[in-house]
């Protein structure tokens, strides 16, 4: 089932009531990367909104089942004197973003998706990023013998042209949106993997 002639207008109307039922304070970016992209079969990201107290740095705070390494970036929502909107990069992390537990998306399905906030649900800062283009490395697991290996390559698009993306897709979707300062999940970068309650991370960039 392709979706390219989804109205889009429909899918903005049901982000913008997504909108209302949160305090925003991130972003998580679906169809940005090769597996998802073939999972969604959309012309355009598939946003889901991280509320207040979702995103947080240290380390696990609970048992996950499914994690995914990412790049995170933090940016300034600003509106000019004429009441124009822009962003401006404040900072990028290396962090792990945590879907809903139990959502399982049909292929092509992307109604449902939208409806569903694209399974948003909490993300886990580890450390700034060194850089956001050819970003290699490997997670290592306290406790667990496989490194999880990550790669920025694993985008279709390079970080900061996903941010872009995004934030127009949000100034379109909410035109009357105040500024702020958000986090962006631009997409997974790893294989998914499990991680536990309090377990120690260590970063090997290759």
């Amino acid at each position: 089932m392709y979706v390219e002639n989804t109205d889009e207008r429909t899918l903005d109307l049901i982000y913008a009531d997504n909108l209302k039922s949160v305090q925003l304070e991130g972003i998580k970016v679906g169809g940005s990367n090769q597996m998802s992209s073939t999972v969604f079969r959309h012309k355009e990201l598939v946003l889901g909104f991280l509320t207040s107290g979702s995103i947080y740095s240290g380390v696990a705070r609970k048992d996950y089942k499914l994690s995914e390494v990412e790049i995170i970036c933090y940016v300034k929502i600003n509106r000019n004197n004429e009441g124009e909107l822009s962003w401006s990069h404040i900072d990028s992390y290396l962090g792990i973003e945590f879907p809903l537990p139990g959502v399982i998306y049909e292929e092509g399905v992307i109604v449902d998706a939208v409806k569903d906030n694209c399974g948003a649900y909490e993300i886990l800062l580890i450390q700034k990023a060194p850089k956001l283009v050819n970003l290699k490395g490997q997670l290592c697991l306290v406790g667990t013998d496989t490194p999880i290996n990550f790669d920025t390559n694993n985008l279709l698009n390079t970080p900061m042209q996903i941010v872009n993306k995004t934030i127009c897709m949000l100034f379109r979707i909410y035109p009357n949106i105040d500024e702020m300062r958000i986090y962006i999940a631009t997409g997974g970068i790893s294989e998914v993997f499990q991680l536990q309650l309090g377990q120690k991370i260590e970063v090997k960039y290759l």
